[in-house]
């Protein structure tokens, strides 16, 4: 029986999580904050805000895996999140992110979303 947890690790490169950690800092976000918005608006639509695989050259370039980043979430909402990914996808939950925060740095300054930070 596999054992749920309620974190999600995602193993990424070290110029992933530093391009991702720059363009978070110029939207006034934190790295948690915005991972956990693409995943309530992954749950909200019952899909993924984007299109994957858009450009194999972004994902090859963040192929090594030399950082980790884990995110906190309900059971639940990490297992609608998992049934989204693996279900409709047949891709991982880290997968995913990793795939969101490519997304995000290509396409810099926007989100695959509509958000507005409140103050």
């Amino acid at each position: 029986m596999e054992k749920s947890t309620d974190y999600i690790g995602v193993r990424l490169s070290k110029a992933l999580y530093d391009d991702f950690k720059i363009y978070c800092k110029s939207r006034e976000l934190s790295i948690t904050f915005a991972m956990e918005l693409f995943v309530d608006e992954c749950i909200k639509n019952n899909n993924i805000p984007f299109t994957l695989g858009e450009s194999i050259e972004n994902n090859i370039k963040y192929s090594d895996s030399q950082a980790r980043k884990s995110l906190y979430m309900s059971r639940n909402k990490r297992d609608k999140f998992q049934s989204i990914c693996e279900d409709k996808f047949c891709l991982s939950m880290a997968g995913v992110i990793k795939a969101y925060m490519v997304y995000c740095i290509v396409h810099r300054p926007k989100l695959p979303y509509s958000f507005e930070k409140t103050v």
